[in-house]
């Protein structure tokens, strides 16, 4: 294993992209051209469109949710995304709340893609802070329309009485893939980096005869090579990745 957790890039990304909420609504904005709602998925920013492709399979009790179909014009649903022309993801609103009548706009993440990469500035709507923050940063890159890698850094930051803004140290999640020659994935890689503490696993995939997975071995947990025990992916999750 060995990640590389990208943490200088993703800083420099996310101090240029910190000030630049106004501008990016405003494009987003000029660019929709088609709407979709979605319920649950709400452990991951994204939800039904979260960039990881095996994340959720391997996580229990936690599912990408779901696109509604026949959305009601009265609903608040969790997720609202936002398409244009081509029909490329570019803005994804999430809501937050106990009943659809609480819940209220917390999240709205930027999608903006550029060649082989894809970069999306997460804002964060805070009552306490009384302003639009970052709350995560995520980067994807792409080859031969295949993600590669996936990395998400969460960052807190607090207000201080002198109303200048504290940071907390980030928290970063990293994946990284290989596919067979066929083109579905056969290995991936993921971890967790918090200061110097460093957390990671590595996985390899099985298919059936028409290619959707259906089980993975642990290889390496933590760095401790895994017995060969084989997990079944839950019934609702089988897919083609």
């Amino acid at each position: 294993m060995s990640l590389d957790y990208m943490d200088q890039e993703l800083l420099s990304l996310y101090r240029e992209y910190e000030p630049c909420y106004d501008k990016l609504f405003d494009d987003a904005q000029s660019a929709i051209c088609s709407i979709e709602y979605g319920r649950g998925g709400e452990l991951f920013h994204r939800g039904y469109y979260f960039p990881s492709p095996i994340f959720d399979l391997v996580i229990g009790n936690a599912n990408r949710g779901r696109l509604v179909k026949r959305p009601r014009k009265d609903a608040v649903y969790d997720y609202i995304y936002y398409k244009d022309k081509d029909g490329n993801l570019i803005m994804a609103d999430k809501y937050l709340g106990d009943t659809d009548a609480d819940k209220k706009l917390c999240y709205r993440e930027f999608i903006i893609k550029s060649d082989s990469r894809e970069i999306a500035p997460c804002f964060n709507f805070d009552k306490f802070l009384e302003q639009i923050n970052i709350a995560s940063f995520s980067l994807c890159e792409y080859s031969d329309g295949k993600i590669i890698l996936y990395r998400n850094m969460l960052r807190s930051s607090i207000k201080m009485e002198d109303g200048t803004v504290s940071y907390g140290s980030p928290i970063i999640h990293a994946e990284d893939y290989k596919y067979h020659s066929s083109g579905l994935i056969d290995q991936a890689v993921y971890g967790e980096k918090f200061n110097k503490s460093l957390r990671e696993t590595s996985l390899k995939f099985f298919h059936d005869e028409s290619g959707i997975l259906y089980e993975y071995q642990v290889v390496d947990h933590y760095g401790v090579r895994a017995s060969p025990r084989m997990y079944q992916v839950q019934k609702s999750k089988l897919r083609r990745i």
